[in-house]
């Protein structure tokens, strides 16, 4: 039997391997591959997942994992509101010890497991179901399959509630804790139970026995919705072989719901749109689209594109599916559909608007609905017989209010047949659907108007002339203009201001036109906007100002200067569609694959990862209920800002920056941002950064900030992130480094310049004395003079000697020590001293044991750090064997702290070496091997020694991604400290050489040749 478990989960891993490869599905659901095998998956009190994969504990708060390791196979789990978690041992695994049998409990205070033994659960393979729940601190109702009984954690007594005899099953399979407070759920294969625990602490139970128990068992897990909703999978035994289908139990009746249902169930939740969801054991994700009825079942890789869904649990319309490819969660998006508001809209794709009694308006073939709240009303409406004209034709006209009391919903215009065109509108007082039509003209467009009225590009039917007519209901009201009528045409729309002008735009052609005070006038377009996917955008801010788009590009214009401003550039998106603004002050632009949205002058976009159907977008909408609509061709779509409230978690990796720059070079610091749960994918987060007491920078992108011309001394950078819903990081992510000063403004260097001015102060001194005072020795005072000046030439020349090699030295040892000591042992003591402070302050002893711990364990560090530091400086080994095996044993320490591969040769008879030149040949060694960590991106590395008779070489070569002759140029000759200029100009001094060879993509090669000298 345990061969055959095997067997069907390497089975499973295979299939959900083959699925993870599958991008993330979009919407609701997010995927979380790090979180590996989650077999059982539960929420904590704080919404965090709970999920253990019988190897590893893992709780996940959105951002972070943390992970605690199990040297038990647990079964159920459950986290308390101590923040402890519980679980039961699983009696197959043969992992516990023999004489072990019960719970076990994690507490993070101590970081350890303790077993709890049950003799109830002694023998018992209770195995991942779902066993006990907790009605009291430390008190347990739990089953093992035999009966339900309490437990006393503390005095470890229990207490019997029932036994399967008791009610004529064969066994219990699981415990369920009920919506109402003191009810929990039993399970049995013939039926359920209902638990109850009043005031006095008293157990009653009722059975609800399974409708033809003596030929149908109960088979798996439940879906327990509430104490009134609960889904079982229902064995047939009376067919052979067996069938299967789901009842459904509802107050305390049975319904049956499908005829064939081959799905184990292991657990399910509802949604906020009516969908009973439900996943299965081997079998993936289901969802039951009108539970009640006689429904249709969809395999979950229709929907998430994994094979393989283990277990789910739910909360407030989030749900955590465990699968074999990893961890899913499913949560309410950004944008939604219908049925968010009213599950009976769901079907109804085609969202018209909303009229002035608050009524939303659908359309289906066939069919108009009106639907307020949970009251739906449909229409029979031949027009609508062909729902694709709803896909095509302009909706300009949806929903607006006619002065006579009615409602145009629709502008109807056959295409194939000019005959039938009219208006559709509504009789609220009649309640009544009805067509508006004009025998002598036919409307080709109509547009809201101002005051109740439509706009309508009409064309006669005699003499096919078109006209722009206003209409309220009753009269059609011409507008005169020879030089507009002149210039429209069947794709012209027409936009009016609250000044009163009328815009004439056709986005297929220009110039465009204005009826300012009956008067006509032209107005030229942006340059180049004409393409073949053009845009039809229009919107007059709350502020006045006029905003159109034009093909991919939306402008605003500016009526003083007659000329237009780019805002926002949709190229990707294949042309502007429509422009909205809401009274937070947002700009909602539709383009045709994305909609976006401007805020506080930051845009974000939205697509299908936020929940929007993958089709064309044709307009948005605002209803009477300030709910925000977006249209497309497929479907409709409802905004929920409240979906998504947490803010993203920004970060500044330390092994991607550095935190000291040498001046006058460009600093490039990066950073990185998750939102919680996914909910904003990475690249659609904006990051905004502010350096020392600066402004804060825009929003972009681009996850780094370049920073040129900083001021030497100690910086402090701060950066935050924002999701596409507006919500922003509560703490920026902070990063301090300094900029150290030009080499001649050192201390040291101008204390030597200083001196040496002095001296030769002085000596002018003495010379002008001399000059003036000594008149009768002109022989004398020119041979003096030409003493004192060859004097004065050595002594320079010696003391620039002296001042360079003092610099190079001081310079690159001082930084090395400084940041030493800052990066390890100086914070390392601040922290300790904090600590200290903090233990001064602590009452319990557990807890000053627990930061006595932390203190001593930090003070190791410190000294570990001190211990490499002197390493570091002195190595012991370069002196007592040699330089061949302290090269080895460097390669040694490269590959244990960065992962990389060296491999190190030495050829030749190895010589005696001046402590000097092998200090300096070890150093330089350990330089290569630095800049291949940092910059090559390599993966191997080889260290050559080779002795010769009169020379010793180094040769130091990788396989990572090499750089140009330019490059090589600017690695020399800009890298500080002990880099390769510095390499190059001591090899130089020595009499040796420093040779670079270098291509793109396949390596680096530098070899450093130094000449022997006598010990």
């Amino acid at each position: 039997m345990k061969t055959e478990i095997h067997r069907y989960f390497l089975l499973a891993v295979l299939i959900g391997a083959s699925s993870v490869s599958h991008a993330q599905h979009p919407g609701v659901w997010r995927y979380f591959p790090e979180i590996t095998l989650p077999f059982v998956v539960n929420f904590t009190p704080e919404g965090y997942a709970l999920i253990h994969n019988h190897e590893t504990v893992f709780i996940y708060d959105g951002y972070e994992v943390k992970k605690i390791h199990v040297d038990s196979r647990l079964g159920a789990i459950q986290q308390d509101e101590q923040g402890r978690i519980w679980s039961v041992y699983n009696d197959h695994s043969q992992i516990m010890p023999p004489d072990f049998y019960g719970m076990i409990l994690y507490d993070p205070a101590t970081e350890q497991w303790q077993r709890f033994p049950i003799p109830d659960l002694q023998g018992k393979n209770i195995g991942d179901s779902d066993c006990f729940e907790f009605y009291e601190p430390n008190q347990l109702i739990l089953t093992n399959h035999e009966k339900f009984f309490t437990y006393d954690l503390k005095t470890g007594e229990s207490h019997d509630i029932l036994r399967r005899e008791d009610v004529s099953h064969e066994f219990f399979l699981s415990l369920n804790k009920g919506s109402s407070e003191g009810v929990f759920w039993g399970i049995g294969d013939q039926g359920i139970l209902r638990f109850t625990r009043n005031t006095k602490g008293e157990w009653t139970w009722r059975n609800y026995p399974l409708p033809g128990a003596d030929h149908r068992k109960v088979q798996w897990y439940p879906v327990v919705l509430s104490d009134q909703e609960i889904y079982v999978r229902v064995a047939e035994l009376n067919d052979e072989p067996p069938s299967y289908f789901l009842m459904r139990f509802h107050g305390d009746r049975w319904e049956k719901l499908t005829q064939n249902y081959p799905f184990h169930l292991r657990n399910g939740w509802a949604d906020s749109l009516g969908r009973i969801w439900t996943s299965g054991w081997l079998a993936g994700l289901i969802y039951l689209q009108e539970p009640g009825k006689e429904i249709k079942t969809i395999e979950g890789n229709d929907i998430l594109g994994l094979t393989l869904c283990h277990s789910a649990f739910c909360k407030d319309d989030v749900a955590l599916i465990g699968s074999v490819g990893g961890l899913m969660r499913h949560a309410p998006a950004l944008w939604q559909p219908p049925a968010k508001l009213n599950p009976q809209f769901s079907g109804y794709d085609k969202v018209l608007g909303s009229d002035e009694q608050g009524n939303l308006w659908f359309a289906k073939p066939g069919q108009l609905i009106r639907g307020q709240g949970k009251e739906m009303q449909r229409y029979d409406w031949k027009t609508m017989d062909r729902i694709e004209d709803l896909q095509t034709i302009n909706l300009d006209l949806q929903c607006h209010p006619l002065a006579d009391g009615r409602t145009v919903l629709y502008l109807y215009k056959n295409f194939w047949d000019s005959s039938q065109n009219q208006l559709t509108v509504y009789d609220a007082a009649a309640n009544l659907i009805q067509s508006v039509t004009r025998p002598d003209k036919i409307f080709e467009n109509g547009f809201p108007g101002p005051n109740k009225t439509i706009y309508l590009i009409c064309k006669d039917t005699q003499t096919n002339l078109l006209s722009l007519e206003q209409f309220d209901g009753a009269t059609y009201q011409p507008i005169a203009d020879e030089n507009a009528i002149s210039d429209l045409d069947n794709k012209t729309r027409v936009f009016y201001t609250r000044s009163g002008d009328i815009w004439l735009l056709n986005f297929y052609r220009g110039p465009y036109g204005m009826i300012r005070k009956g008067n006509y006038q032209t107005i030229e377009p942006p340059v180049n906007h004409l393409t073949e996917t053009p845009g039809n955008a229009f919107l007059e801010r709350s502020d006045g100002t006029i905003w159109a788009g034009f093909g991919y590009v939306v402008y605003e214009y500016d009526p003083d200067q007659e000329t237009w401003k780019q805002q926002l550039d949709c190229t990707e998106d294949i042309g502007v569609r429509e422009m909205l603004e809401t009274e937070d002050g947002s700009i909602w632009v539709v383009a045709r694959k994305r909609i976006y949205r401007l805020k506080n002058g930051i845009w974000v976009y939205y697509n299908y990862k936020e929940g929007l159907p993958s089709s064309t977008y044709m307009s948005i909408f605002k209803d009477r209920q300030q709910h925000l609509w977006a249209v497309s061709y497929t479907s409709d779509s409802l905004f929920c800002p409240d979906a998504d409230s947490d803010p993203p978690l920004v970060a500044i990796p330390e092994e991607e920056n550095n935190h000291q720059f040498l001046p006058n070079v460009n600093i490039r610091i990066t950073f990185t941002a998750q939102d919680r749960w996914k909910y904003t994918d990475t690249e659609k987060l904006q990051y905004s950064y502010c350096l020392d007491e600066g402004d804060w920078s825009p929003y972009s992108y681009d996850p780094f900030a370049v920073f040129s011309d900083v001021d030497p001394g100690n910086h402090r950078l701060q950066v935050t992130a924002m999701d596409v819903n507006y919500n922003h990081a509560v703490t920026p992510a902070v990063w301090e480094f300094v900029v150290s000063e030009p080499w001649y403004k050192e201390p040291g260097f101008m204390i030597i310049m200083t001196l040496a001015s002095l001296v030769i102060i002085m000596l002018l001194g003495l010379l002008v004395f001399r000059y003036f005072n000594l008149t009768k020795l002109v022989a004398e005072r020119t041979e003096h003079l030409a003493n004192a000046n060859e004097q004065l030439l050595s002594h320079r020349e010696k003391l620039q000697a002296l001042t360079s090699e003092l610099f190079l030295i001081e310079e690159r040892e001082r930084r090395k020590l400084a940041t030493d000591l800052h990066d390890s042992i100086s914070q390392s003591l601040s922290l300790s001293m904090l600590e200290l402070s903090s233990l001064a302050k602590a009452k319990a002893v557990e807890e000053i044991k627990e930061q006595a711990a932390h203190i001593r364990k930090r003070l190791d560090q410190t000294l570990q750090s001190t211990r490499n530091m002197t390493y570091q400086l002195c190595p012991p080994l370069l002196y007592q064997a040699g330089l061949g095996p302290a090269i080895a044993q460097l390669a040694e320490e490269f590959h244990t702290h960065h992962g990389l591969v060296i491999d190190c040769t030495e050829s030749g008879e190895s010589a005696p070496l001046a402590d000097e030149l092998r200090y300096f040949l070890f150093r330089a060694t350990r330089e290569l091997l630095v800049n291949i960590t940092k910059h090559a991106q390599a993966s191997h590395g080889n260290v050559w020694l080779a002795w010769a008779t009169e020379s010793i070489r180094i040769q130091v070569s990788d396989d990572g991604i090499g750089f140009t002759r330019q490059e090589t140029r600017n690695h020399v000759s800009d890298q500080g400290g002990y880099g390769l200029f510095g390499l190059r100009e001591r090899a130089t001094r020595m009499g040796g050489e420093l040779e670079i060879q270098s291509i793109p993509k396949q390596g680096t090669i530098v070899s450093l040749t130094i000449p022997l000298r006598e010990k």
